[in-house]
């Protein structure tokens, strides 16, 4: 699941984790990874910029680190939420192939609707600048390229969450027909989520 920033990404990964026993590994928190091993907790580099650099050097990283443990844990149901870059995405695909098919979503919601969740979220002191400077940000990572690309299908997420989740079932029954092959108890499920916070 990729799109930018309060597109409803976290959202419908919780509710596939909830609903459909898909496991959820969110990008950002192996690249938050990365930074702290490089610059520490305490820092004045900003994650964004340090994302972004890490983009342009090595876009394969995240990636890498996501599919080892898919393999290792060996998941039947994942769902990634968070690249920046379509070569994160690509490459996610490329590693998982021929044994894995990786389908590729971009949550699309406007701008203002956007921008009125992450306010009534209240996080990060946000405001119309800030938002829009982000917005850039990502889209010099390449995340509007992402949905560009020829295996990514579009979702519109601009009203209600239950209508986001009605969408998705509609526009990707097939994704929610698997059997879940890995019996996951939900204590274990809530172990792997403490770990990655």
């Amino acid at each position: 699941l990729c799109g930018y920033s309060c597109a409803g990404k976290t959202r419908l990964a919780q509710w596939l984790r909830d609903t459909q026993s898909h496991i959820h590994l969110e990008a950002s928190d192996f690249m938050y990874q990365a930074f702290w091993r490089r610059h520490g907790v305490r820092t004045g580099i900003k994650i964004g910029d340090f994302a972004e650099s890490a983009l342009s050097q090595d876009p394969t990283v995240v990636p890498k680190v996501i599919a080892e443990q898919i393999q290792e844990k060996q998941y039947s149901k994942v769902v990634v939420s968070g690249f920046r870059s379509p070569n994160e995405a690509l490459e996610l695909q490329k590693l998982m192939a021929p044994d894995r098919d990786v389908q590729l979503i971009f949550l699309d919601a406007s701008q203002p609707i956007r921008l009125q969740r992450a306010i009534a979220r209240g996080r990060d002191d946000v405001t119309t600048e800030s938002f829009a400077n982000r917005d850039e940000q990502e889209r010099m990572m390449g995340l509007g390229e992402v949905s560009l690309l020829p295996s990514c299908q579009i979702l519109a997420n601009d009203m209600s969450l239950e209508l986001l989740f009605d969408r998705f079932a509609t526009q990707f029954r097939h994704l929610l027909d698997l059997q879940c092959s890995e019996s996951l108890p939900s204590r274990e499920r809530e172990l792997e989520d403490l770990i990655l916070i």
